[in-house]
């Protein structure tokens, strides 16, 4: 493989990562720190046990899968911050 190819592959894997990005900070708070709160307490199996990551939240279902998480998510909020709640997750 040429370097130039290997250019073009890395720069469409980062427009793609931007796109991603750009997607995410979009999302509502809750949705974030939903989240963090999965990928900090989350002990299941992710390839059979745990769908969350299989989810999107563009439907109705990908939400609803992970409406446990944006529940704790809502509850956090309604006494903290997003910012305070992250630090406080990433001690966990």
């Amino acid at each position: 493989m040429s370097y130039k190819e290997r250019i073009s592959e890395l720069k469409k894997e980062l427009e793609e990562l931007e796109k991603k990005e750009l997607a995410y900070k979009e999302l509502p708070d809750a949705y974030k720190l939903a989240d963090a709160i999965h990928s900090h307490t989350c002990r299941f199996n992710h390839i059979d046990q745990c769908g969350y990551e299989y989810q999107s939240w563009d439907t109705e279902r990908g939400i609803a899968a992970r409406s446990s998480y944006v529940q704790k998510a809502n509850q956090m909020l309604r006494v903290t911050t997003l910012e305070v709640a992250l630090k406080i997750i990433s001690c966990l």
